[in-house]
């Protein structure tokens, strides 16, 4: 028995080292408000790629406006990433980034934030060990801009659960997080969505 124990054991950590860092993919849905005319509020879809070795988030945020199909997209940039133990003996993880562009007395700031709950997610198709990171993360992006006398801000909350079917794609394709941005976005435009 303690030979088939080491088996085990070794069987595991093969199985770890063959995973590696994956690329997650989350979908859902967020409300955008803003003060001004030019900020086009409403409800949006959201897709969030993460990938947890670089730390590096993109978003690609869709919606109908006017009849029209608009997308908006935020290629990946790296993330602040931290880990919280909580009470339950469960763990939190923050993904933020705060980006300040200043040129007096013009201005750009935005703020992201992304908050979950670790569990185990499956992220390939013949994996058998689970990669722990938040199943759902709610998230929040402020940003505020001036320019001359024109000033703008806008607030988007949003909740996005893991998509572990397109995950699962993305991981048994060995695509990095551009080529998994990249196809989504390919779908989007053939759907008849455009950029901002």
């Amino acid at each position: 028995m303690n030979a088939w124990f080491r088996v085990f054991i070794v069987s595991l950590a093969l199985l770890s080292v063959s995973l590696g860092e994956p690329i997650l993919i989350y979908s859902g849905t967020g409300k955008q408000v803003g003060d001004s005319a030019t900020v086009l509020a409403g409800p949006v879809k959201r897709f969030i790629l993460i990938d947890p070795t670089t730390k590096q988030v993109a978003s690609i945020t869709y919606f109908q406006r006017q009849k029209q199909n608009k997308m908006a997209l935020t290629d990946p940039l790296t993330f602040h990433r931290a880990s919280v133990e909580l009470p339950s003996g469960k763990t939190s993880v923050v993904y933020s980034r705060v980006t300040a562009t200043e040129n007096e007395p013009d201005f750009v700031d935005v703020l992201r934030a992304l908050r979950g709950t670790q569990v185990g997610l499956k992220v390939e198709s013949d994996s058998a060990v689970s990669f722990l990171h938040p199943r759902l993360f709610n998230g929040s992006e402020f940003s505020s801009v001036a320019s001359g006398i024109n000033v703008k801000a806008a607030e988007l909350r949003y909740s996005v659960t893991y998509n572990q079917k397109r995950s699962i794609q993305a991981n048994d394709a060995d695509q990095t997080i551009d080529q998994a941005f990249s196809a989504i976005v390919a779908e989007l435009v053939a759907k008849g969505f455009t950029l901002l």
